[in-house]
């Protein structure tokens, strides 16, 4: 079998060189052949011919359906990467307005800060890692090891929703920091209360919920996107959100 194949092959080499001669090729076929014999021979040589010829057609027929499937599915995966791109787009679109939104949200609250330390120059001022350090477990090491150019951007306390029934789950803290986003989960122990001394030097009492540090992402890898919940109304849908972490999502 491997002896036809190769001779095969040496065959079609032979009539596919640039120097063929289909004259000279049908002269040297017939040298030797004995004198009444040449149409036989011309007839077999015929029918090789042909044989090679049918060959020749189903090749090609397969080459052109293999290079018309790769098309397809080249053309399949350019569209299913168009696709993708388009997501990637609005989801990074999604995340830049909700950035710049927070970015705001934290441009007021500083403004109010100094509008309410203006009323009394005596009392002391709370900076965000003290009140983080009082309210967030495991934060201490991470806020005190910040560099200069790191900045507490924005934090806050948020329900952790079922992703199916949109029950509530527990209570979660989020910090945003220059660089990456912290998750602090709420703790055993409940709610602890602190006194606290308002503008008008009146004590009252402040309870808060205590956290402890549950996880901490790049914000390379983080994606925060609203989510569309028809179902709950459109002023809570608003305030939906869900973090999207590669490769993982939550």
């Amino acid at each position: 079998m491997q002896f036809e194949d190769d001779a095969a092959n040496s065959c079609d080499a032979f009539l596919m060189a640039d120097n063929f001669s289909p004259s000279e090729y049908i002269r040297e076929r017939l040298k030797g052949v004995r004198s009444g014999d040449e149409t036989k021979k011309l007839q077999k040589l015929r029918s090789e011919m042909n044989a090679i010829n049918h060959a020749s057609q189903e090749m090609l027929k397969h080459n052109v359906f293999q290079n018309y499937q790769q098309f397809i599915d080249a053309s399949k995966e350019i569209s299913h990467l168009e696709q993708e791109i388009y997501q990637l787009s609005s989801l990074l679109l999604d995340q830049k307005q909700l950035i710049e939104n927070m970015m705001q949200m934290t441009g007021d609250d500083k403004s109010s800060v100094q509008t309410a330390s203006s009323h009394s120059a005596s009392v002391a001022s709370i900076t965000p890692i003290q009140v983080l350090m009082q309210k967030m477990d495991g934060i201490a090491s991470i806020l005190n090891n910040m560099r200069s150019c790191d900045k507490i951007l924005l934090y806050g306390e948020m329900m952790l929703l079922d992703p199916e029934t949109k029950e509530d789950i527990n209570r979660a803290m989020l910090v945003l920091l220059s660089d990456r986003l912290l998750i602090g989960n709420i703790t055993p122990s409940g709610k602890y209360k602190y006194l606290l001394l308002n503008q008008y030097f009146k004590e009252h009492v402040v309870s808060f919920f205590i956290f402890s540090l549950e996880s901490t992402f790049s914000l390379n890898n983080l994606a925060v996107v609203n989510v569309k919940d028809r179902e709950s109304g459109a002023a809570v849908a608003d305030q939906l959100l869900k973090l999207l972490v590669f490769p993982e999502q939550r």
